[in-house]
């Protein structure tokens, strides 16, 4: 009732009313609509296709960051309440801590959103993707309240933060061509560990009879993988062609 009238108000693209992405500056505009169709202006000619993005390093680096950030925080969702019920925590506190978990990831998704127009996006996402991580190392000690507040208070604006650094990297280094075919991409490489890190974590609960194992392993692979998000660099864009000058009358 409410997602399907809003779609219909979204539109797809600034221009033809006047306007410019945010931070871009536009001296070519479209006016109006013709025939029908969105007059399609002051696109950059070097804009990413989907094929020419995956053959970039920057592509798989900023792939490979947020495909373990993503199976940690899946495997944390699914797992969080019966390992802090395992450690004698209460089924209700187990709850309260998970439903504020997601709630607290509103601070890094908002946060970050606004830092992101003032920073460099590759030490943001480094940073947050460490906040997951040290995250972790508080759950896996988490015994009393405090442990927990603490787990929340880092994990939670760490994952909400990436998921906002996720698509502002990709508009940063693709542009907006094929936006949805690369996010698409991403997205397709991410569920690789969201299946496969929950599965993990289970099983290793299953085998061992402790979580801890499992959370310490995500702790090292968040902490390792922070410097690859800092070596991302911008792709190396195609020059545009240039026009031969006119010719002047014989």
């Amino acid at each position: 009732m409410i997602g399907i009238p809003c779609s219909l108000i979204v539109r797809h693209r600034p221009e033809p009313y006047g306007l410019a992405p945010d931070g871009e500056r536009s001296t070519t505009l479209a006016r109006g609509y013709e025939e029908g169709v969105t007059e399609r202006v002051n696109r950059a000619d070097n804009d990413f296709s989907l094929g020419k993005a995956i053959k970039t390093k920057t592509f798989w680096g900023i792939a490979l960051a947020v495909t373990v950030s993503a199976a940690t925080v899946h495997a944390v969702t699914v797992h969080v309440m019966p390992y802090l019920i395992s450690v004698d925590f209460s089924r209700e506190k187990a709850s309260l801590a998970a439903s504020i978990l997601v709630f607290v990831s509103i601070v890094g998704r908002f946060g970050l959103g606004w830092f992101s127009n003032r920073l460099d996006n590759r030490y943001l996402l480094a940073f947050e993707i460490g906040l997951q991580a040290l995250g972790l190392i508080f759950l896996a000690w988490a015994r009393n309240p405090w442990w927990v507040a603490a787990f929340v208070a880092t994990f939670g604006p760490g994952y909400g933060g990436v998921i906002t650094l996720r698509l502002t990297l990709q508009a940063q280094y693709f542009g907006r061509l094929a936006f949805g075919a690369i996010q698409g991409a991403f997205m397709a490489i991410m569920i690789i560990g969201t299946m496969s890190c929950p599965l993990l974590t289970g099983l290793c609960y299953d085998l061992y009879g402790d979580y801890r194992p499992a959370w310490f392993a995500m702790a090292a692979a968040n902490f390792a993988i922070a410097p690859v998000a800092l070596k991302i660099r911008p792709p190396q864009r195609e020059s545009s062609p240039k026009k031969p000058p006119p010719r002047g009358p014989n």
